[in-house]
């Protein structure tokens, strides 16, 4: 397996921190959203807390590419006994950006 170059590297960590400030974003947004639509109904609320999940994936898959070749890079390798929240090979190229 190739390591990608330190451009490449660089460039896949600041998507990954775009992707979790981006994430966060949408977390305090929603947060928002249902404390203000509390007032006016209890389902107003719950939609907008529901709303979370479709948004982070959507912003996840959208940040979250191979510098190469533009794949979306899978969960995959969290470590034993840790749950994955990102991955770092891209399957397609096989360049490891774990830097």
């Amino acid at each position: 397996m190739k390591t990608g170059t330190p451009e490449q590297i660089r460039l896949f960590h600041r998507r990954r921190l775009m992707a979790n400030v981006g994430m966060a974003g949408i977390f305090l947004l929603s947060f928002l959203l249902s404390l203000i639509s509390l007032r006016h109904s209890l389902a107003l609320s719950a939609g907008a807390i529901i709303l979370i999940w479709p948004g982070v994936t959507a912003w996840k898959s959208a940040c979250i590419r191979c510098p190469i070749c533009g794949q979306p890079i899978s969960r995959r390798g969290g470590g034993p006994g840790r749950e994955p929240t990102f991955g770092t090979v891209c399957e397609k190229c096989h360049v490891d950006f774990a830097g």
